[in-house]
């Protein structure tokens, strides 16, 4: 059925404005109730001497080869159902971050994406989605393991039980998480298999012509995906060891690879949404650099500073994106 003009022209012309609206008071109410606020200012204004400007436009510069290679694989993912170009495949990315910014684990970044494509190709983009975060999910859980392998190799039993890495739950994160990848990366490569199990289940069989898009995918794209993943994985973990520099953090750069690959596992296992997740991942952050260094405030500042730069500024991009799109044409 048509939808009525009043509805149609309120989502067209308003929610880009009210989503604008959302995420900068999100962002506002956040930063005002993060303990030592004055502080980390402060510590941030000190920080940019010297290198520190260097260091922060280094990560600025990597927030966009970050989000520019998800919009490469969003690129080549959606080819299959609609060409769009490299910018559209951007601009979408952004406006997937700026709707997710609310959502528990950033999920409404499916709806964000699908709005530059044509109105017929939505629903089934929104599989494909999910095909771009398994393969970032199966690198995050891959090196993560592998960074919980280095820590139990490197350091002392006591030492992480100080620090509340009881051998118990990293052996969980190790054992549990490596039958989790397994399976993960089984269905990855046969997604003709999870087509027919949706299939087979009568309540599922109405999605059938939004799922069979998947039938399509070979393994050399989806190999490609996981490249393209593991190297945007690296940028992120490069833009900490960046900002650790920033703010005095003194870990190698092996170190910092690893205790940020771990971190990146434990918030990948952990639901939350995206103003909870700063508070969880400087908690978090303090605790795994804390094995190598003592500059508790350093890496909490490092960890506020990076999400900032890479989700708080592109939501906010993505806001001022929704401007420019009719999300209903009919």
């Amino acid at each position: 059925m048509p939808v009525n003009r009043k509805l149609r022209n309120f989502i067209n012309y308003f929610l880009g404005p009210i989503v604008i609206l959302w995420v900068g008071y999100s962002t506002y109410t956040h930063i005002i109730r993060q303990p030592n606020r004055e502080a980390a200012w402060a510590s941030i204004r000190s920080s940019l001497r010297g290198d520190g400007p260097l260091l922060l436009g280094a990560t600025l510069l990597l927030m966009l080869v970050n989000w520019g290679i998800e919009s490469r694989k969003w690129q080549l993912l959606v080819r299959q159902l609609e060409p769009i170009s490299f910018r559209k495949a951007y601009f979408s990315v952004l406006t997937g971050v700026s709707i997710s910014i609310n959502t528990p684990n950033r999920i409404g970044e499916y709806g964000g994406r699908i709005l530059y494509l044509q109105p017929e190709n939505r629903l089934k983009a929104i599989s494909l989605n999910m095909v771009t975060s398994v393969s970032q999910l199966i690198v995050t859980m891959v090196m993560g393991i592998l960074g919980v392998c280095y820590l139990l190799a490197n350091l002392s039993r006591g030492a992480l039980d100080k620090h509340g890495l009881t051998p118990f739950w990293l052996d969980v994160l190790i054992y549990g998480g490596t039958a989790f990848c397994a399976l993960t990366v089984v269905l990855y490569f046969r997604l003709s298999w999870l087509v027919r199990i949706l299939e087979a289940i009568p309540a599922l069989r109405k999605v059938k012509p939004y799922i069979a898009v998947l039938d399509h995918y070979e393994w050399p794209l989806l190999a490609s995906m996981l490249l393209l993943s593991t190297i945007r994985f690296v940028v992120f973990v490069t833009q900490y060891i960046l900002v650790f520099r920033l703010f005095s953090v003194d870990v190698t750069w092996w170190q910092g690879f690893w205790a940020v690959s771990v971190l990146m596992l434990i918030l990948a296992v952990i639901p939350t949404i995206t103003l909870t997740e700063p508070l969880i991942r400087q908690g978090v952050a303090i605790t795994l650099l804390g094995l190598f260094n003592n500059n508790s405030m350093g890496v909490g500042f490092a960890s506020f500073v990076i999400w900032i730069i890479n989700l708080i500024i592109p939501a906010l991009l993505g806001g001022l994106l929704i401007l420019g799109i009719k999300i209903i044409k009919d």
